[in-house]
């Protein structure tokens, strides 16, 4: 999926925008969004390519939201103790998620990201052939 984040607010969370499909069986995913169509155990994974990350920033945090009857967040933070700010282009890190996690029906997951600190400058990679930040929802059982 393709993203859209340009210099994020710094501080609060933001909602990754997946603004492309590879596919989406069922008709599952929307705004962003993936909810459950019947409860059960769904594998879910999002990859964030990142670049421009700036050396002033605390840290970074990825988010998968599960929300309803069993919210959970799951994470994965940087702590960017370079020498010097990332390059623009191609990603300098990815950061990634996997979880199986039980939802009801109607139960929704998104993916949000953070920069805590430093000058809002990153940008999340996102493009239709070169896929560095995507997110996948399914159902187990």
């Amino acid at each position: 999926a393709d993203s859209n984040w340009k210099d994020g607010v710094v501080g609060s969370y933001a909602t990754i925008e997946f603004n492309t499909e590879a596919f989406d069986v069922g008709d599952n995913f929307a705004s962003s969004t993936f909810t459950a169509p019947v409860t059960g155990k769904y594998f879910l994974h999002t990859s964030v390519g990142v670049s421009q990350l700036d050396t002033d920033a605390t840290y970074y945090s990825l988010k998968l939201v599960t929300a309803g009857s069993a919210t959970k967040n799951y994470f994965s933070i940087l702590d960017p103790n370079f020498a010097a700010d990332t390059g623009a282009g191609l990603p300098m890190h990815l950061f990634q998620i996997t979880s199986v996690a039980h939802m009801e029906a109607a139960d929704t997951a998104l993916v949000q990201f953070l920069q805590s600190g430093g000058t809002a400058q990153s940008d999340i990679a996102g493009h239709s052939l070169e896929l560095y930040t995507w997110f996948t929802g399914y159902l187990l059982g």
